[in-house]
């Protein structure tokens, strides 16, 4: 797995990467998936004027909370924040006729 720069997550400790091979998972990386309830409970909200990304579970987003804390997955990377921006002041300047 990558954190939201691009980054890989740093490796499983060998206690975890043991637990995660006698349960049949993977091994090779980190990559956020168990058993797959947590990223599958990612939903969203949409208006035109905001969007809103959440875990809809109150369990499920506390998992997402501990998994935050050691492998940052759930933000928006400099090329994603750059990305945003431009969208956004080019839309601004649309729409108050600047350009």
């Amino acid at each position: 797995g990558k954190d939201a720069d691009g980054r890989n997550f740093r490796p499983y400790k060998p206690e975890y990467k043991a637990f995660r091979r006698d349960k049949g998972r993977q091994v090779r990386f980190p990559d956020l998936n168990f058993s797959g309830q947590m990223l599958s409970n990612m939903t969203q909200k949409a208006s035109p004027k905001e969007a809103i990304l959440f875990f809809a579970n109150k369990f499920q987003n506390l998992k997402a909370i501990g998994n935050q804390k050691k492998r940052p997955f759930f933000l928006i990377g400099d090329k994603e924040q750059k990305t945003l921006i431009d969208f956004f002041a080019k839309e601004l300047f649309k729409q108050n006729k600047l350009r």
